[in-house]
């Protein structure tokens, strides 16, 4: 689930800088306060981002985290269903200064449907969880080990991050190393 909303966004992400044009990259950190190269790994997809990023990229979008998801979960369905470019299924337009991206009322639309279920489900949740049942305490077992689950993963996904960028710098070292003795040889 946590690859799947991290596919979701990234794929709204990558379609949003698009959309805004040369330069966005370097705004939406500017404007927003993140780290140049945090960004660039969200971007990239090496790295998920943590929550509170990713709403402050949605924000900077117009949007919320939510209907950052629903976007990018339209775009791969379009892709999915063999669309050459799902640009063609869902536009978001641009005003004249380039800035503002606003959804159509299509996207809004369906994002506002899709917060409204998801509104109804916490409320249940809610209910359920405050009525200090059988239910309420096997739902609450079923939430702590889903959500240990989630952050195992996420956790997981930052050390696989780590371990990737030092064995680039592990490389990187050989090759220097192995220049350096070549080095060493031809002036000997």
């Amino acid at each position: 689930m946590a690859q799947l909303i991290s596919q979701q966004f990234h794929t709204a992400l990558s379609f949003l800088l698009k959309k805004e044009g040369r330069g966005a990259q370097s705004r939406l950190s500017t404007q927003q306060k993140i780290d140049k190269g945090y960004l660039n790994g969200i971007i990239k997809g090496r790295k998920p981002g943590s929550e509170t990023v990713r709403e402050k990229i949605a924000s900077y979008f117009k949007l919320t985290y939510e209907e950052m998801l629903i976007l990018g979960r339209q775009l791969l369905e379009g892709n999915k269903a063999g669309e050459v470019d799902a640009v063609d299924k869902i536009t978001l337009p641009m005003s004249s200064k380039g800035k503002e991206i606003v959804p159509l009322d299509k996207a809004k639309q369906a994002a506002k449907e899709k917060a409204q279920h998801l509104t109804k489900l916490i409320q249940k949740t809610i209910d359920i969880l405050g009525s200090g049942t059988e239910a309420s305490q096997v739902l609450t077992q079923l939430i702590n080990t889903l959500h240990d689950s989630m952050m195992k993963n996420e956790k997981n996904q930052e050390q696989r991050d780590k371990l990737a960028v030092m064995e680039k710098r592990i490389e990187t070292l050989e090759n220097m190393l192995a220049k350096n003795k070549k080095d060493q040889r031809k002036s000997a």
